[in-house]
């Protein structure tokens, strides 16, 4: 990005975007998260944390679950107290398994020259697997195919405790 401003004034540049909150949204990031979760598969990168934590505490919980459950079956538009997606500014150091505080706020105070260094990495909410579009240009409109739709299983008797498999289809 590039901006031409007055030079002597103090700046506060910040990333905001609130659509398209499917986008790169699947089950396979509640599973995911569940894995982290339950210490099966603990989460690899900072990125990964920000994105599960659908709630914006500052934690990765069975909320964040819930919330991304409810978003991904169309019960709700939106993630709360939340944006689609988090940018984040490139310079914050971040431990893999602990990555807030997050900064979200560049300040640039009394700016008197170029600065090219200031960037953002940005994170999409709910997507811990990382395959959202980023690129608008590329991008294609996320297809929502789980409302109205149901799963066909053939009903089976089984007993505590035993493994078993399910298989499912959709019309």
């Amino acid at each position: 990005y590039q901006f031409n401003v007055p030079m002597n004034v103090d700046y506060e540049l910040k990333g905001i975007k609130r659509d398209d909150w499917l986008n790169g949204v699947n089950t396979l990031d509640l599973v995911h998260i569940q894995r982290h979760i339950l210490s099966i598969a603990k989460f690899d990168s900072p990125y990964k944390y920000i994105a599960a934590d659908v709630n914006k505490d500052g934690k990765v919980t069975a909320t964040d679950l819930v919330n991304l459950r409810k978003l991904i079956l169309g019960l709700t538009t939106e993630l709360p107290n939340n944006n689609s997606w988090i940018f984040l500014d490139s310079k914050t150091g971040m431990t893999p398994d602990n990555p807030w505080p997050i900064d979200e706020v560049i300040n640039v105070s009394a700016i008197d020259h170029d600065m090219m260094d200031e960037d953002f990495v940005g994170v999409k909410v709910g997507d811990v697997n990382g395959n959202a579009l980023s690129n608008i240009d590329n991008e294609i409109p996320a297809e929502n195919r789980s409302r109205g739709k149901s799963f066909i299983i053939d009903d089976k008797n089984v007993n505590k405790g035993e493994r078993i498999s399910v298989a499912f289809t959709s019309n």
